[in-house]
Parts: structure tokens; sequence; C-alpha cells
């Protein structure tokens, strides 16, 4: 019986060489938006090392001629330091599908067309898997701060060191009409900016359900003078944003699907996961320098499917002839952490 690697010798579409290329040609979606704040950066390493920053430098002194210079600390750093975790998932084809393709119309063009479709398709769903495990990641440190995970032997618990956070309650939510939601967001802002050398956030990111209940709230409708029961249009908030000095909102409701780990395989078990609470609202600043520190990364390091290198490794496997387990088709391997060097940055607050 022809095995997996037979089949592909029919399609070089699928040569080790040329899934290469497809795979580096293959870009992360532009709805990733987490690429804005901690882009990829390659690294040869397997572990990572992070210095963070937890106070800015400080000026230096004028003195009087003949003056010692005087000795500055310096400055308080944190260290974050671990293995970069490995992110593997396979699929497979069945001995079916192999024997039709062989055996019955392997002279059948529109058969042959079909088949490489599938495996376009298994190729594709392995590499966005991966993708959405990154940008998984950097929600992780964006709307939550930290990095929690228990799975298949995986144990991972890392506090990435945001202060800036704040739980609304009763009458001060916005969904309450008695609240001062845009006081709050100004108040927030001179916070950001006191910590971040007067620098201002990029953009504020939430969900549709935060835009919702400011677009409809009675301080929105009174500071743009709104009559009834309409809520103030997109324009008119891009306008109160500006004129309130608060930067671009930006909606972003994004799910990810876990299958069950105690159930892989069994889409019977699907787990869907915001990559942010719908009701935490986050002042976030774009991927720039800041006292001559990066934002933040998502490292991604080496694998050894990809001969060490630092990318995503697409393979075909064969395992028909185990008895107890015959499987057959691609298995997608990467390797991935978020790194944060400045967690001021990052501000996140609980307002629904």
């Amino acid at each position: 019986m022809p095995n997996f690697y037979d089949l592909l010798q029919e399609f070089p579409e699928f040569t080790e060489e040329r899934l290469v290329g497809y795979i580096e040609a293959y870009p992360e979606p532009e709805e990733n938006i987490g690429q804005r704040f901690l882009p990829t950066e390659e690294t040869y390493d397997i572990n990572y090392h992070v210095q963070q920053i937890e106070s800015y430098r400080t000026m230096a002194y004028l003195v009087n001629y003949d003056t010692e210079a005087p000795v500055k600390g310096p400055g308080r750093m944190r260290e974050i330091s671990g293995r970069i975790p490995l992110i593997k998932h396979k699929t497979m084809i069945t001995e079916a599908e192999m024997y039709n393709f062989f055996n019955r119309r392997i002279n059948d063009k529109k058969y042959k067309e079909n088949m490489k479709n599938k495996l376009y398709g298994m190729v594709d769903g392995l590499l966005e898997g991966i993708q959405d495990v990154y940008e998984w990641l950097r929600w992780q440190v964006l709307a939550h701060g930290r990095l929690d995970y228990n799975k298949f032997g995986l144990k991972l618990s890392v506090d990435f060191g945001i202060e800036q956070k704040v739980t609304l309650t009763g009458t001060d939510l916005f969904s309450d009409p008695n609240s001062t939601p845009w006081d709050f967001l100004r108040e927030q802002l001179k916070t950001y900016k006191s910590k971040n050398k007067g620098r201002e956030p990029d953009v504020m990111v939430g969900s549709m359900e935060i835009f919702f209940a400011l677009q409809g709230h009675p301080q929105t409708k009174s500071m743009l003078s709104l009559d009834g029961d309409r809520p103030a249009s997109p324009e008119e908030m891009d306008t109160l944003f500006k004129l309130m000095g608060l930067p671009p909102f930006i909606v972003y409701d994004k799910e990810v699907y876990w299958e069950d780990p105690d159930n892989p395989g069994n889409q019977n078990f699907i787990i869907n996961e915001r990559l942010i609470p719908e009701e935490r609202l986050l002042f976030l600043a774009e991927h720039k320098e800041i006292a001559g520190k990066e934002v933040g990364k998502l490292l991604v390091g080496p694998v050894r499917e990809a001969n060490w290198e630092p990318r995503i490794a697409i393979k075909a496997y064969d395992n028909l002839d185990d008895d107890a387990h015959p499987s057959a088709g691609f298995k997608g391997v990467g390797s991935a952490m978020p790194a944060l060097f400045v967690p001021s940055t990052i501000a996140q607050f609980d307002v629904l």
C-alpha cells in the first residue's frame, strides 16, 4: 500500500523546499492587530531573558565649577527569563482517502485537483493555527498582563508587571447612566502620561459593547448636544475623542478556538476564548522606542523541524504502519514567547 510520502510525489507543490517558500510567503492576517504592539522578532536562542524598565532614566544635575559629579542610581530594572515554548499540532489524511487516490482515481484530473486543494487546506490550517497562538500570546500580555497556561505537560505562569489597572464598580461603570466615563478616561490619560514621560497612548482598544456604551451614554449626548434617543455616530465619537485629547478607539472582538486538551481531535469539545475580555478597555502604545527600549516583541524561536531556524515548519509524517494508531498527514511546529520591555505602556480598565 502506498504511503503519504508517495502521495505527495504526485504534487510538486508540497516538496519540502516548496513548502518552506510557501510558509515564508504566508503573512499573518491583518486582523491580528497585536502585531502593531508586539511584532515578531526571530531569535536563535531557545531561552529568553528580558529586562523590563520599572523607572525611566533621570536627568543629570546642574553643578558649580570644581564640584564632583553626583553618583546616580542605575534605575530599577526587572528581569524575566525562561525557555521559549514550542507550538505543535497536526492534521490527518485517512487511509481511505489515499486508497481512493491511488487505486481508483489517480487519473481523474478533477479528483487530483480536489486532493491538492485538500492538502493546501491542511497546510493553511496548520499555519493559521500557529499564527492564532502568536496572537493569543500577544494579548495575554496586552489584555491580561499575565501568561498562565497548563496543558500538555507545559506549565507557564508569568507576570508581566502591568501596574495601571482599574476595575470600576456600581455607578462608575460605563453602562450606568449616572457614571462619567469621559472624566474617567481623561483622568487615566493623565496617569498614563505621568508614567511614560509625557507620552500618550497611541490607541484605545476594546469591545463593541464598550463602544456602544459610550455612544449612547448621557454624558456623551450632553457633550455633543444630542437630543432624544439617538446615540452618537461613529464620526461624532471620533470628533469627541479628539476634542478630549484621547487616542482613537479600535474595536477588537476576536476570538480563538481551542480543542479541549482532554479530548484532542474531537470537534464536539471546542472552547472559544476572547482575546480581550468584553468589559476591558486598554490604553496601548504602538511599537516604538521609549527611553531607548522598544515596547516589546513576540520572540519566535528555532525549531528542530526547521533545521533549528526560527520559523514555522510544516512537515509530512506517515505512521500508517502503526497498527495501534495509524495516521498520516502534516505536522505544524513553531516556537514563540512574548517579551515586554516597558510595562507602563499598557493600561487596563474593566469598565462594564
